[in-house]
C-alpha cells in the first residue's frame, strides 16, 4: 500500500486522540517534541517511537503509547490511563486503519502478542510518564472490523 507509514501514523494518532478525549486530556505526537520538559502543562496521552517493517509482504508496526500526568499523587491517574492503553494493546485487539488525508477506512491494525508496560519515569519533579509498547500487523481491506467503530 502506498504511503502506508502515513496511514498507520494517522490511525494511531486518531486512536490516541479518541482515548485522550474520553479521559478529558490532550493527545500529542510525542515525536514532535524534543523532550518531556517541553510538553505543555497538564496530563497527556501520546504516540512515540513509531516504526514499521515489511517482511514477506506483511507490514509490522512497532510503537509506544505514553501516558503523562502532572501533580498526580501516588500516580493514580497514570495507573488508570496506562491500564486502558495496555488493554487496547493486548493480542488481537484492533484499531481502524484510515487514510491519512481523507479518513477513509482502509483496514485494521491488529495487535500481536507482547504488549509491554514499562516502569514509571519521573520528570521535572511534577511529571510522571509510563509507556506501553506494542506490535501490530497491518491488514488492508479486511471487513471483520466494523467501519462503524471509527
Amino acid at each position: 500500500m502506498k504511503h502506508s507509514y502515513k496511514h498507520v501514523q494517522a490511525s494511531l494518532l486518531k486512536f490516541i486522540n479518541q482515548q485522550a478525549e474520553a479521559m478529558g486530556i490532550t493527545a500529542l505526537n510525542l515525536d514532535a517534541y524534543p523532550d518531556i520538559e517541553s510538553l505543555p502543562a497538564g496530563d497527556q496521552l501520546g504516540l512515540t517511537g513509531l516504526g514499521m517493517t515489511e517482511s514477506d509482504q506483511i507490514e509490522e508496526v512497532t510503537a509506544m503509547f505514553v501516558a503523562i500526568t502532572e501533580s498526580d499523587a501516588n500516580n493514580m491517574r497514570l495507573s488508570d490511563r496506562v491500564s486502558a492503553l495496555y488493554d487496547a494493546c493486548k493480542a488481537e485487539e484492533q484499531i481502524p486503519l484510515v487514510h491519512c488525508e481523507t479518513g477513509e477506512w482502509l483496514g485494521r491494525l491488529v495487535m500481536a502478542r507482547g504488549a509491554t508496560v514499562f516502569p514509571v519515569q519521573r520528570h521535572a519533579q511534577t511529571k510522571a510518564a509510563q509507556s506501553v509498547s506494542f506490535i501490530a500487523f497491518v491488514l488492508i481491506g479486511t471487513d471483520s472490523l466494523s467501519q462503524e467503530s471509527q
